[in-house]
């Protein structure tokens, strides 16, 4: 559960810093 929860946050913060990039 922890390790899903931790892998969901990466991915949501790299879509937001890829966001901000474009």
């Amino acid at each position: 559960m922890n390790d899903l929860k931790g892998m969901t946050a990466l991915v949501t913060g790299a879509s937001r810093g890829i966001g901000r990039a474009i």
